[in-house]
């Protein structure tokens, strides 16, 4: 496996996984530097544009980056220095801190309303940090798993009919709604048989991020970002997003639950992701229509650069069963 083009918002890193001041990390083939400072978290290029060694590992005097090898002041991004007083510069990136969650945006465009979308969940919401988890796949198998009806009932035996309506929103950020039918311990917090209907909505905002709401009596979001890294695989980082619970913050053990179930779930999809063949030709079915709209949305990202390697024929859209 090989590194994928990165272009869009990807979350870097949660708060607490921050060094005191430069933290390396790294998004596809873009190595980065996290810098923490004066209140401030910032995402710079990671290689000294003077001879390329990794930034991260320098120490960091006010507003410049010392480099490890020379010594050189490396300037961060257009800081409305006077020209000429800094050599070297480092390109920074858009960067947005929200509810304990780095993020950066590569590339031109793409913001498709994000830190609007965030920052508002932030002041109604409570967020709550979950895990990392390192999968051995591509990071779009993580993205798509949203959008991927057919595999609801088999992976996670929770049935989406009918199938996911999808939409692009206001934003330009691919929507897909719909419903889920849960066992009643893990939906709606009423007691009886037979399963509950619930609302779901994700909303993706990159190949690496999407944004995924559960309704019922207890509803929830769930950040999941899947960070690109050089050898094809990713690291996932998961939050969750919770409305106040009776004028108070969520219960704890509940919180607790709704991420130890989605840690569940991501490993049952973690044992397919990583056995799957990628050069196997996608053969779509009706059902697959979420998925070949989530691959469409992903072109765009790809323009700047040479296409990732998804195996993919249109044209057999709507041949096969489901």
């Amino acid at each position: 496996m090989t590194a994928r083009p990165v272009r869009g918002w990807c979350l870097l890193a949660f708060e607490s996984e921050l060094r005191d001041t430069l933290t390396p990390s790294t998004a596809g083939n873009i190595r980065v530097v996290i810098v923490r400072h004066a209140g401030e978290v910032r995402v710079v290029d990671g290689d000294c544009p003077h001879r390329g060694a990794h930034l991260a590992h320098g120490r960091l005097e006010r507003d410049r980056i010392v480099c490890p090898f020379h010594g050189h002041r490396i300037g961060l991004g257009d800081t409305g220095d006077e020209p000429g007083s800094c050599r070297f510069r480092v390109r920074e990136y858009p960067t947005l801190v929200v509810g304990g969650m780095v993020f950066a945006r590569f590339g031109t465009g793409h913001e498709h309303g994000l830190e609007a979308y965030l920052t508002e969940l932030d002041h109604t919401h409570y967020v709550i940090t979950g895990f990392t988890m390192p999968v051995r796949a591509g990071a779009h198998w993580v993205t798509e798993n949203a959008l991927d009806d057919a595999h609801f009932r088999q992976v996670h035996g929770i049935g989406t009919r009918p199938g996911l309506d999808v939409t692009t929103g206001p934003d330009g950020e691919l929507v897909a709604t719909g419903f889920f039918a849960l066992p009643r311990a893990a939906g709606a917090g009423r007691s009886g048989d037979g399963p509950v209907r619930v609302s779901y909505e994700a909303r993706v905002y990159s190949p690496w991020l999407v944004v995924s709401a559960l309704g019922g009596s207890r509803p929830y979001i769930i950040v999941t970002g899947a960070t690109p890294l050089p050898d094809g695989t990713c690291t996932v980082r998961l939050a969750l997003v919770a409305p106040p619970h009776a004028d108070a913050t969520p219960d704890g053990e509940w919180c607790r639950e709704i991420l130890r179930n989605s840690r569940d779930g991501l490993e049952r999809d973690r044992a397919v992701w990583e056995h799957l063949s990628p050069t196997t030709p996608f053969s779509p079915t009706p059902q697959d229509a979420p998925v070949l709209a989530f691959r469409d949305f992903c072109r765009p990202f790809q323009d700047a650069g040479p296409a990732p390697s998804i195996p993919f024929r249109r044209e057999a859209a709507g041949a096969g069963t489901s």
